[in-house]
């Protein structure tokens, strides 16, 4: 999903996960025992419509998931796209 954002979308294997990058770093995937967690490079900046990002660092705000249904239940895909427009502009 993340990858299909955009044609120019660059990941690497960093931080025992899987970072995104369009222009800049704008997310990334890291798995844990019991859930992954979707973390956004700049997440305290985006809007968050349906409360869903978690987190109180400056920068940073992830949502976990524990099921394949909480990418949709948490509208990752719109998160995503926020993030990368976000790391574009």
């Amino acid at each position: 999903m993340v990858l299909q954002s955009a044609p120019s979308i660059a990941e690497e294997i960093k931080y025992g996960g899987i970072l995104f990058s369009s222009r800049a770093a704008f997310c990334g995937v890291f798995p844990y025992a019991g859930h992954v967690t979707l973390e956004f490079s700049a997440g305290a900046s985006l809007p968050d419509r349906y409360r869903l990002l978690q987190g109180q660092g400056k920068l940073r705000r992830h949502i976990k998931l524990f099921a394949v249904p909480d990418i949709q239940d948490r509208h990752v895909a719109e998160y995503v796209e926020l993030a990368r427009q976000a790391a574009d502009a």
